[in-house]
């Protein structure tokens, strides 16, 4: 047995036989999410699907970019919608069909007591938006969470995977005083020293592990959002390095070290002497 075969096999037992991938190495973790994009026609660099840490499992739930590539790979069409409003409840049902004619149906549905104004248009658009991608989801044949769902799950028995490599990255308040200042030495070329005081104030500061982990999770999200504008500019500058090079026209520049081209004809012409330089044009 090979260990690519060994390395499915393993891929396998903990999905079908646990229903956790948290057993799963990261080389593991990423061919199971590819290999569910693969099988879905899914583009996995746009993201579509999502850990999560539910009841003690680590699982997969589908965003917005999961659902949205799913109705247009497979041709979901929502045929009806049907609304009502129980106990101070808006339910919103959705009835669809993929390109198959496969049909199917889905609810939605989210209080709104006490609601008015905008406050109750967003709650009534979320009931729908709910619906329509809980359809999806059902029509394809995918049960799995989608991202409008999580707000409805209990904060005590969901966690991010985020959360988790948190924890298991700064177990202490020793450990993540080490960690940020590795992010310190790391971005401190590219970041504002002001940036880089204020989280070493809040690290001393910090009380607790927990506290200890926002200054962490504060500096990393600044220290990454300045390195992502610092990429922007050098490649934004790279590119109009390379249109200098060349003039409007498209032709080589004179400046370059390319040799300018000249006409064969035309160098004839001045070469000849000037009483034949008539015959030549």
């Amino acid at each position: 047995m090979n260990e690519v075969t060994k390395r499915d096999e393993n891929i396998v037992a903990s999905i079908v036989l646990r229903g956790d991938i948290s057993g799963l190495n990261e080389q593991d973790k990423v061919a199971y999410y590819n290999g569910i994009c693969e099988s879905l026609g899914l583009n996995p660099l746009t993201r579509p699907f999502q850990y999560l840490r539910l009841n003690g499992k680590e699982v997969l739930y589908a965003t917005k970019d999961a659902t949205e590539q799913l109705r247009k790979i497979n041709g979901v069409s929502v045929l009806d919608i049907e609304t009502n409003v129980i106990e101070g409840v808006y339910i919103v049902k959705a009835k669809g069909q993929d390109k198959t004619g496969r049909t199917d149906t889905a609810t939605g549905a989210v209080p709104i007591n006490g609601m008015s104004g905008d406050k109750l248009a967003n709650a009534l658009m979320k009931a729908e938006t709910k619906a329509k991608r809980r359809l999806t989801l059902s029509i394809c044949g995918l049960g799995i969470l989608d991202e409008t769902e999580l707000e409805t799950i209990p904060d005590s028995a969901k966690q991010t995977v985020v959360e988790v490599v948190e924890q298991r990255a700064l177990p202490n308040v020793e450990k993540g005083r080490e960690e940020i200042y590795k992010l310190i030495e790391r971005y401190e070329p590219i970041v504002a020293p002001e940036i880089i005081e204020v989280a070493k104030l809040d690290m001393e500061k910090a009380k607790s592990v927990n506290d200890m982990r926002a200054v962490y999770r504060s500096l990393k999200h600044q220290c990454e959002a300045v390195e992502r504008e610092h990429v922007k500019i050098q490649t934004a500058e790279s590119a109009q390095k390379a249109i200098m090079v060349e003039t409007n026209d498209g032709f080589p520049d004179v400046t370059s070290d390319t040799e300018p081209y000249i006409d064969e004809g035309v160098e004839a012409a001045f070469d000849a002497p000037v009483e034949k330089r008539g015959d030549l044009f």
